[in-house]
C-alpha cells in the first residue's frame, strides 16, 4: 500500500490570501463603476456585488484543492474562504474610507442628505435622526461595513466549504 504525501507547501491560508486580494481588488472596481454610473442605489446590483467575494472563495477553493491532490477538508476549504472574506472585506473598508474622506467627499454628504430626507418623510422623530447622525461617517461607514461583510461572507463561506471539500 502507497502513502500519499503531498509535499507542495501551498497553505489554505495562502490560496486565501491571494483569492482574497483578487476579490478585495474586484469589489473595488465593482463599488467604484456602480458609483460612477449612479447604479449604487440599485438593489439588485447591490446584491450582485456580494457574488464578487462568493466567485473568488469558490475559485480559491479550488486552486487549493489542485494544489492538494484535488483533496480540501472543511476547515481548509473554510480557512480559505474566511481569509477571502477577511481581504475582501479590509481592502473595501479602506476603500470606503479613502473614498469617502479624500476622493469624494461631496458624493458621501449627498448620500447621507438624501438618508435623512428619507428618514424625515418616513416621520422619523428629530431625536432619533440626531442620534443616528453620530454614526453618519465615512469611518463608521468603513468600520460597520467590514464588520458586516465578514459576518456575511463568513457565513457564506460556511456553504461554500461545505459544498466544495472534498475527502481522500
Amino acid at each position: 500500500m502507497s502513502e500519499k504525501h503531498n509535499t507542495n507547501p501551498v497553505s489554505p491560508a495562502m490560496i486565501g490570501t491571494q483569492y482574497g486580494a483578487y476579490a478585495g481588488l474586484a469589489s473595488i472596481i465593482y463599488s467604484l463603476t456602480a458609483m460612477t454610473l449612479s447604479l449604487h442605489e440599485n438593489t439588485l446590483l447591490g446584491i450582485l456585488g456580494t457574488a464578487v467575494p462568493i466567485i473568488f472563495m469558490v475559485l480559491g477553493v479550488r486552486a487549493y484543492r489542485q494544489s492538494n491532490e484535488n483533496i480540501a477538508s472543511f476547515g481548509q476549504a473554510y480557512l480559505v474562504c474566511i481569509m477571502v472574506a477577511l481581504l475582501t472585506a479590509l481592502l473595501t473598508a479602506v476603500f470606503t474610507y479613502v473614498y469617502f474622506s479624500f476622493l469624494n467627499p461631496e458624493f458621501y454628504e449627498a448620500t447621507i442628505e438624501k438618508a435623512i430626507l428619507q428618514m424625515e418623510e418616513r416621520g422619523t422623530p428629530d431625536e432619533a435622526i440626531e442620534a443616528a447622525k453620530r454614526f453618519m461617517s465615512p469611518a463608521y461607514s468603513a468600520v460597520f461595513g467590514f464588520i458586516g461583510n465578514v459576518i456575511i461572507l463568513g457565513l457564506v463561506g460556511l456553504i461554500v466549504a461545505a459544498i466544495l471539500k472534498k475527502s481522500e
